[in-house]
């Protein structure tokens, strides 16, 4: 009896749903949905060359599976330590400028005292008191004469001495 192709393999028809087992899921190392039955009394089975046999677990499960987490939790504790890093470098920053602050402060704060006490030996200096003082002990000595000002335009002052008196305010 000569057998055709279709003869030896085995057909797969719908598993029915067994009980206490959800539909559509299959036991394990069988595709889903799928039951092989066995060959028909007096058939034998040779093994087609074309027909290779699954790998457990098939396809499907490959498709299912999920990706490695390892690189993931390596990307999440690198980017978590890289922050941290980060923020600790601002933070020493931050404190170096505080201290920077503080010093360039009490700089400040010591110059503009030594400008109140240099601006107060100058009102001292500039009384009259200090001034008649200062020139005795150079040897120089009060001129009671009355003041002679300087003209700065002879030429109009010879002007308006030879012509009319002008009044206050007028121009020349």
């Amino acid at each position: 009896m000569r057998t055709t192709e279709q003869e030896t393999r085995t057909t797969t028809r719908r598993a029915p749903a067994a009980p206490g087992r959800p539909p559509g899921r299959a036991p394990r190392g069988r595709v889903p949905g799928t039951v092989t039955a066995p060959a028909r009394a007096g058939e034998t089975v040779t093994p087609d060359a074309s027909v290779r046999p699954r790998p457990r677990g098939g396809s499907v499960r490959q498709a299912l599976r999920r990706p490695p987490r390892a690189p993931f939790v390596l990307l999440v504790v690198g980017l978590m330590s890289g922050g941290l890093v980060t923020l600790l470098l601002l933070n020493t920053v931050l404190a170096q400028d505080s201290f920077k602050v503080s010093d360039l402060r009490s700089s400040t704060d010591q110059l503009r005292e030594q400008a109140a006490d240099l601006e107060g030996r100058l009102r001292v200096w500039d009384q009259p008191n200090a001034v008649d003082e200062s020139a005795r002990r150079y040897g120089l000595r009060e001129d009671p004469s009355s003041p002679e000002f300087v003209n700065p335009h002879p030429s109009a002052a010879t002007a308006a001495s030879a012509g009319e008196p002008q009044e206050e305010g007028t121009d020349r």
